[in-house]
């Protein structure tokens, strides 16, 4: 083998080594920063911020008592008043209206006197209670405002239409305040019981 072939070998050899070397171990990968997802609200924003509203209680401004034993106030009818008025409506110097009413037994004279008497009967209640006189008015209206039949249809007594009769109405307010008021609460059910005849009507 001549020199020449022998060192074609030797290279050869060499080159193989080369092939057959494991490849040199790669670096660390570079680290990939992961985006950070975004920071949530915890507030949710399909929802408004709601203030809560305070509701208007509605003060009841009349009260309807019942002399069903036709010339005294029975406890519930008490109960009933002390419930209406309570401590401040008491201490106010608001006015006060008893409109006493009476069935119809009787002249429409006497009548009248009866649902007078049953007034005073309230107004001598309030006093007790503290209710300066001044503030009270009283109306007499006798027979003319029935709330309940006081006949049946034969023509005998409706005792109890008589026993609803009897009553006094107790307003808060003078009485053309609340005759007024009355008035507009008048027009105000007429309106709404007309626009709901329509919506009625509409629907049909």
């Amino acid at each position: 083998m001549t020199p020449r072939n022998r060192l074609a070998l030797v290279l050869l050899g060499v080159g193989a080594l080369a092939g057959c070397r494991e490849p040199a171990p790669a670096g660390p990968e570079p680290e990939v920063e992961e985006e950070s997802p975004p920071l949530r609200s915890i507030i949710r924003e399909d929802i408004e911020e709601q203030v809560p509203v305070e509701e208007e209680i509605e003060v009841p401004m009349e009260l309807t008592v019942g002399f069903g034993d036709r010339d005294a106030l029975d406890a519930a009818a008490m109960r009933a008043i002390d419930a209406f008025f309570g401590e401040e409506r008491l201490a106010s110097d608001e006015a006060i209206t008893l409109f006493g009413h009476s069935d119809s037994i009787g002249s429409d004279e006497a009548n009248e006197r009866a649902s007078a008497a049953r007034a005073q009967v309230v107004a001598d209640y309030l006093e007790e209670r503290g209710v300066d006189p001044d503030r009270i008015t009283i109306v007499a209206l006798g027979e003319h405002n029935p709330v309940a039949p006081n006949l049946m249809l034969d023509g005998e007594p409706d005792e109890e239409g008589q026993a609803m009769n009897r009553r006094v109405e107790i307003a808060i307010g003078t009485p053309g305040q609340v005759t007024e008021r009355r008035a507009l609460e008048a027009q105000e059910a007429s309106v709404e019981a007309e626009a709901a005849g329509l919506a009625t009507e509409g629907a049909t």
